[in-house]
This record gives structure tokens, sequence and C-alpha cells, in this order.
């Protein structure tokens, strides 16, 4: 674990890093024959991608409106749809714009 981690730091480091292809496996559906893909990344491209969100979701987190919920940390979606007024129609609110994570420059991420 530690070579990879030396490995991985220093790929990062020197701008070295590419990403394995991700393994594609198919799972079964419940209740039917058909089946789902699935896609399994390696363990160093998962090494990596939780390191980068460690770093970057404080910087994101920073630049939200208090009343942007989405896909936040320990934020439920539901309560903000209710605090901005939607009507529940194609996933607008009374304004037609849509309700989801607004930062405080105004614009979507």
């Amino acid at each position: 674990m530690t070579r990879l981690l030396g490995e991985l730091d220093a790929d990062v480091k020197e701008r070295r890093y590419r990403p394995l292809p991700a393994r594609r496996v198919f799972i079964p559906k419940p209740g039917w024959e058909e089946k789902r893909p699935l896609s399994i990344p390696a363990v160093r491209d998962r090494v990596v991608q939780a390191a980068l969100k460690i770093v970057l979701e404080p910087v994101f987190e920073a630049d939200f409106l208090p009343c942007s919920s989405g896909f936040r940390p320990k934020r439920d979606p539901r309560p903000s749809d209710r605090r901005q007024g939607t009507t529940g129609h194609r996933g607008t609110n009374r304004s037609g714009r849509y309700p989801g994570p607004v930062l405080r420059s105004g614009r979507r991420p």
C-alpha cells in the first residue's frame, strides 16, 4: 500500500497520472432477465478520486448558497425544493428555473 501511494503521489505531482480503463461487468436486474452495466474503477483510480473529493469539496461548498442542497454532503434535496417554492411541474420552480445548486456568484456549477 505504501508503494502504491508513493507511486501515485509522484505520478500526480509530475502530471504523469492517467486513469486506467474501468472494468465493465453486467449485473442482473432484480425481477428482469436483462442485465445492467456496472463500471468498476481500479483501486489506484478510486484513491485519486477520493483525494480529489477531499480537496475540492470544501472549495465548492464555500461558494454554494444555503438554499442549495442538491447532492451536497449532509443535505437533503427535498427541503430545498420547498424553500424555493417549486410547483413540481417539470422540475422547475414558480419562476420557471430549475431549482438546482446555485453558487454565490449566481452561476450554476
